[in-house]
């Protein structure tokens, strides 16, 4: 498990109960599983950037409040755009973006 994994599986977790909602209703209105869900706020499975678009949409969250921690943040900057390295260049290109800002 890696600490960007851990810390976005924490904060949705973390923003879902501030909403309320419970994994199952979040799962559905996420088109996943409550396991997939379980395995991605335990830290255990990372996401697609379709699904952490969905997310953030759903919490109506930011990807800094998605990301970040109590850790530097060029440092998950640099994390995050390695572990989503297959996605689409325009996605890629407006979350690139996104994240400078951040730094």
């Amino acid at each position: 498990m890696s600490e960007v994994q851990k810390i976005l599986g924490e904060n949705i977790k973390k923003r879902r109960k501030v909403l309320n909602i419970s994994q199952e209703a979040l799962a559905g209105k996420l088109e996943i599983t409550p396991k997939h869900l379980s395995n991605i706020e335990s830290g255990q499975k990372f996401v697609s950037a379709a699904l952490l678009e969905r997310i953030k949409q759903e919490l109506g969250i930011s990807f800094s409040e998605l990301f970040f921690h109590e850790t530097d943040k060029s440092e998950i900057i640099k994390k995050v755009q390695l572990l989503i390295k297959d996605e689409t260049s325009e996605f890629m290109k407006n979350f690139n973006d996104k994240l400078g800002e951040l730094s």
